[in-house]
């Protein structure tokens, strides 16, 4: 992912073992972090996953990563993580998804 010229990040979806599943991860530059640049970018590529029929993305990270929760959260993911564990599982199903505030149409530039 590119802001203005800088390379800020990465963000991915990955086909998983259910055909109509994605898997999504991103990576973000301390830098560029609490600029809306993760949440721009995932609503891009859920965007992406909606328009090319998928039904679901998913997302895992560490129970005590607040920042990427927050962002999953803050864009439709629903996350829980078995008792005892220190992963997080979050979905989001895709049926009626538009592009949210934040979003590359309506926050920042992300490419």
């Amino acid at each position: 992912m590119v802001i203005g010229q800088a390379v800020a990040g990465s963000v991915r979806l990955k086909k998983t073992a259910v055909p109509d599943v994605l898997e999504t991860g991103i990576w973000l530059a301390r830098s560029f972090r609490g600029q809306g640049a993760a949440r721009a970018a995932l609503a891009a590529v859920l965007s992406l996953a909606a328009g090319r029929g998928y039904a679901t993305v998913t997302a895992e990270t560490d129970a005590g990563n607040q920042a990427a929760l927050g962002t999953l959260r803050s864009i439709g993911f629903d996350a829980s993580a078995p008792a005892g564990h220190n992963r997080v599982t979050a979905s989001i199903a895709l049926a009626g998804f538009r592009p949210l505030s934040g979003s590359p149409a309506t926050g920042p530039s992300v490419r």
